[in-house]
């Protein structure tokens, strides 16, 4: 096998393959640079502009985007149900504005529905505009909180896995319903890669949409997940930045090809 003298060494032999493993490593620097360089002449575009200017941006330090005392007092008892009564659907009016005493309790705790409650049924069927799927599992202080001001704002529910898979009998009907009988085109918003395989479910309805919700930086989340769904949440300026990046480089943000951004 024929061997050359290492430059660095002399007197040292190495094979050629050691030179040929680092190949690779330098054909992505050489492409990660050009990127790079192809990604800072985009604010030269006007398709990065596409959603609007930095005053579509909420300004942390505005005092007209402050939270009321009420609406901090709601979010502070949906949090704390959130985190103590892990699988129950918790709606957004729990605690709302008017429904909690000053000591910090509320006074509807009715809204927040059980598996087993003698209503389920006519309680499941007050349709949001958008459902949120909560797991048992991300009921910790980080989930819930941002679930919750999903939850509030949205006027929406965090809903458990038995809430979707539970069978009633409807006497409208006069046959056992589920919830995707009750809600086909309902959107629903997963966080992260946390579905525990709710879209893939035979009963999931093709028209039913999928909104994710994710941390971009978390390695589970594959190309796959942001394929499948209809929309991505997306709450970080750079987010306006990836949207035009896909219409002005599409071939270096096919990953992003089906993406719809909404800024929060």
């Amino acid at each position: 096998m024929t061997k050359w003298r290492s430059p660095h060494k002399p007197g040292h032999w190495r094979a050629p393959q050691v030179w040929l493993h680092r190949l690779p490593v330098l054909l992505r620097t050489v492409g990660i640079t050009m990127l790079l360089l192809q990604m800072l002449s985009l604010p030269l575009s006007p398709t990065l502009r596409r959603h609007g200017t930095d005053a579509d941006f909420v300004d942390a330090h505005n005092t007209e985007w402050e939270v009321s005392e009420e609406d901090l007092q709601n979010l502070s008892l949906l949090h704390e149900s959130c985190v103590t009564d892990t699988n129950a659907v918790l709606p957004w009016q729990y605690g709302a504005p008017g429904h909690h005493r000053p000591n910090g309790v509320a006074t509807n705790p009715h809204e927040v529905i059980h598996e087993n409650d003698p209503d389920l049924l006519q309680k499941l069927r007050q349709c949001p505009d958008v459902d949120i799927f909560l797991p048992i599992g991300l009921h910790g202080n980080g989930y819930c909180e941002d679930a919750v001001a999903y939850a509030k704002y949205l006027k929406s529910r965090l809903l458990p896995l038995w809430a979707l898979e539970v069978k009633l009998f409807d006497p409208e009907v006069g046959h056992e319903v589920d919830y995707y009988n009750l809600y086909p085109t309902t959107p629903m918003i997963f966080f992260q890669h946390y579905w525990d395989g709710v879209p893939s479910s035979p009963r999931w309805p093709d028209q039913k949409p999928v909104y994710l919700m994710p941390n971009i930086e978390m390695v589970e989340l594959t190309p796959e997940h942001y394929w499948r769904v209809d929309v991505v949440l997306c709450k970080i300026k750079v987010c306006c930045f990836l949207d035009g990046l896909k219409e002005a480089m599409p071939d270096a943000a096919k990953w992003a090809r089906d993406w719809d951004f909404f800024q929060g």
